[in-house]
């Protein structure tokens, strides 16, 4: 801010005036109010003025006399413990927020002579001028961004409120750093539209997200009146999303600005995977280990495959051991194997369980024979009973209990 005009009202009249107090209308009217008092004159209630038209500096209106003095202070009184005498303690010049037009000023008077029996008088006035014709301003649309190097336009309008319509002219305050303004045209007849562009400079500051208020005033010799709207540099104001994303049902999601939505929360039987809810499963457990981690006949066995699907075990073994063997131990007890080791088998041998078993080659035996195999027997006799703990595992599913059967090979 900066200062406009300003001066000395003392007319060489022999008066002194003190306690002064202004204020301004819409139409920058100004009102000086203050007390008025001579060798002469007894206190009383004064005041001035000046319309916008008047030189700067200047009260160009008259002075004129609120109420006159009745009496004056006569002696002292005693404040608190001190002696004092003094002529009130404050005055006050105030604009009504009604009408912006009408003035109200306090000031004391002493009514007759007397200590202490002063009075407060309230008093108000009005300029002619203001409002007499007045208007209306308005700014569209009420929020914008600019990038830098570039423009947005805003809609002036103003309609005629009052009276004759006025010609008016327009300024504007508090454009962010680096941003322009251009009205098209500057000057226009109340209830006309006019144009502003708003520049941004290639350099300009980026606002971020506290996107900054700016004022367009239109100036009447009746009345003046301001209008707002914002402007950003370089931000693009975000929205955040208020619904979560199709088919997420639980847990949170990010709602695009930096903060998330709640999904919801599953129910006691469901669990929340990847966002949605899913029941949970009779198998808990998941079995991603070896189940066979023993010596083959043929070599070493790089260990078998456990898929451990939670609900449905596939119960696929596959054993990459040397000599190779491409059979499947599945869970229904029967061992089907391929043996390419070229060795003796010892005879085809029924399985106890509700397969067969059969061969070509040597390492041939059911698990459930009495007789103790000989090392080289060892691979198969593992199979065996990886067919058997998955029989386990299904028999524990078809229960009422949950268990969870842990291949150990």
């Amino acid at each position: 801010p900066v200062v406009f005009q300003q001066g000395t009202y003392a007319p060489n009249d022999g008066k002194w005036r003190w306690m002064g107090s202004l204020t301004q209308d819409q139409a920058q009217d100004i009102a000086l109010g203050y007390a008025l008092s001579s060798s002469t004159t007894i206190p009383s209630i004064g005041w001035t003025g000046r319309v916008a038209g008047d030189p700067a500096g200047t009260m160009g209106q008259a002075e004129g006399v609120v109420i006159a003095g009745g009496g004056v202070e006569t002696g002292f009184f005693k404040d608190g413990t001190t002696l004092a005498q003094r002529w009130g303690d404050y005055s006050n010049m105030t604009i009504d927020p009604v009408d912006d037009c009408t003035f109200w000023y306090t000031q004391e008077i002493y009514p007759s002579n007397g200590v202490a029996n002063y009075d407060t008088r309230i008093a108000s006035v009005k300029f002619p001028n203001c409002a007499a014709n007045d208007f209306r301003i308005t700014l569209a649309p009420a929020t914008q961004n600019v990038l830098p190097g570039a423009s947005v336009t805003y809609a002036v309008a103003t309609t005629n409120f009052q009276g004759t319509s006025e010609t008016l002219a327009l300024n504007i305050q508090d454009l962010p750093t680096g941003v322009t303004a251009v009205f098209a045209p500057a000057t226009m007849t109340a209830g006309s539209t006019s144009t502003l562009t708003l520049t941004a400079a290639a350099n300009a500051p980026l606002t971020g997200n506290a996107v900054p208020t700016f004022t367009v005033i239109g100036k009447a010799p009746s009345a003046v009146h301001p209008a707002m709207a914002k402007i950003g540099v370089g931000t693009v104001t975000c929205v955040p999303a208020t619904t979560c994303p199709g088919g997420q049902n639980c847990a949170s999601a990010a709602d695009g600005c930096g903060g998330t939505i709640n999904c919801g929360t599953c129910v006691v039987t469901q669990t929340c995977s990847a966002g949605r809810c899913i029941p949970i499963s009779v198998d808990g457990g998941v079995d991603a280990g070896p189940v066979d981690a023993g010596v083959d006949a043929g070599g070493n066995d790089a260990g078998a495959i456990d898929s451990g699907v939670p609900v449905a075990d596939s119960g696929v073994v596959v054993d990459s051991g040397s000599p190779s063997d491409s059979g499947l131990a599945q869970d229904s007890g029967a061992i089907v194997g391929n043996d390419a080791g070229g060795g003796t088998d010892a005879g085809d041998a029924p399985d106890a369980g509700d397969g067969t078993l059969e061969g070509s080659g040597c390492g041939c035996r059911t698990v459930e024979t009495r007789s103790t195999p000989s090392a080289p027997l060892l691979g198969f006799g593992s199979l065996a009973m990886i067919g058997a703990v998955g029989w386990r595992r299904r028999r524990a599913k078809r229960g009422a209990s949950v268990r969870t059967a842990h291949d150990g090979g």
